[in-house]
């Protein structure tokens, strides 16, 4: 009886030992970190990489397409030459002169903050200064005419007609020196000595005048005939 208990006891674990196998190792630390994270090392060359990429990207200091644009090259044209511009005719800019500076200055005093008021009075204001246009021709080599022209409904009548010579001549301005007679409609009673022009571009012009103060002209296409 006792060799038979011996013998199924050793039978069990062998029959145990079939069926269940060798166990599973346990698994370590740092086999289980290394799986879920890269490692140091690996982590900072992937960080150098990125950095180096992105520095490769960014635009050169000198790279031309981060450059402004560059400014616009002058026309080389002298204030005579845009002055003497053919078709051209100048007209007043009450807005853009020194007067309505001035109106408005005291309108706003006396109108205080009625909008009725301040209206009528920039318009009594701009009645006082209003002004007749400007044009300048050439005609034949050297010979120039200053007119002061007035509209009358659709015509244009020219009151003055003042032959003039180039006394100086840059690059944004002139001097004109103004000589008699006035072959206009309506004679001017004392011709200047001297006209200094502010020639803005092909836009506008402007003149100081001794009472007024500084008056500009905004050039008008295709209401004067050609010369």
């Amino acid at each position: 009886m006792r060799e038979r208990a011996i013998f199924a006891s050793v039978a069990l674990a062998f029959a145990a030992l079939a069926c269940g196998g060798t166990a599973p190792k346990p698994e370590t630390a740092s086999s289980s970190t290394g799986e879920k994270a890269g490692s140091p090392a690996k982590d900072s060359e992937t960080a150098s990489t990125e950095a180096a990429s992105s520095k490769d990207s960014a635009p050169a200091k000198g790279d031309s397409s981060s450059a402004p644009a560059s400014a616009p090259e002058s026309t080389g044209r002298s204030a005579k030459d845009l002055l003497l511009k053919p078709g051209v005719l100048y007209v007043f800019s009450w807005n853009a002169s020194e007067p309505h500076d001035v109106a408005e200055k005291h309108c706003k005093q006396t109108a205080k903050d009625d909008p009725k008021k301040m209206s009528e009075c920039m318009s009594a204001a701009s009645k006082k200064v209003e002004q007749d246009s400007f044009a300048f021709q050439q005609e034949g080599e050297g010979n120039y005419w200053w007119l002061t022209v007035k509209r009358k409904g659709s015509s244009l009548v020219t009151l003055h007609k003042i032959g003039f010579d180039v006394e100086k001549d840059a690059a944004d301005k002139v001097t004109l020196k103004p000589k008699g007679p006035d072959k206009g409609t309506k004679p001017m009673g004392g011709i200047p000595r001297e006209l200094v022009v502010e020639v803005e571009g092909e836009s506008s012009i402007a003149i100081k005048d001794p009472k007024l103060g500084r008056l500009v002209y905004e050039a008008k296409l295709g209401l004067m005939g050609e010369k």
